[in-house]
């Protein structure tokens, strides 16, 4: 130790400080570092659900797409379908008839042809292999002569 009139000098007192100091900037860039990976990690579940769940929703609008090019309305049953548009996405489709419409009636001279609407309604449910489900509904109309 070298004294000057008396007083320590400078280096002396500092012993040490410089480790606190380095080790508190190391827990603080610790603990930054540890939340940005955990909000990284849910940032990624997040965007994942909602992956899922959009391919649910396009997968219940194909569904609906199939059941209506494809089923036969029939009021008179229920008709189930499935679809499956890939990637292990399961689309199941009910066509239900609702109601007749009241008789409508053509005034055209050239057309007196009497009608009603048949209305049915279509459910088509998709499930999405991370869990996801959409239920989708439509309706139906077709043309009865009668």
């Amino acid at each position: 130790m070298t004294h000057m009139n008396g007083m320590q000098s400078v280096a002396t007192k500092q012993t040490g400080v410089a480790l606190a100091m380095a080790l508190v900037v190391l827990v603080i860039l610790t603990i930054l570092g540890v939340s940005s990976m955990k909000s990284s990690s849910l940032e990624l579940k997040m965007a994942a659900g909602i992956q899922d769940n959009t391919m649910a929703f396009q997968a219940a609008e194909s569904g609906l797409v199939n059941a209506f090019r494809s089923v036969t309305l029939d009021p008179n049953q229920t008709v189930t379908s499935t679809y499956s548009p890939g990637s292990a996405i399961n689309v199941v489709t009910d066509t239900t008839f609702g109601e007749f419409s009241a008789m409508q009636k053509t005034d055209k001279p050239s057309s007196k042809v009497n009608y009603r609407y048949a209305n049915f309604t279509q459910k088509a449910t998709a499930t999405s292999p991370g869990g996801a489900k959409v239920v989708l509904h439509q309706g139906v109309r077709q043309i009865v002569n009668k």
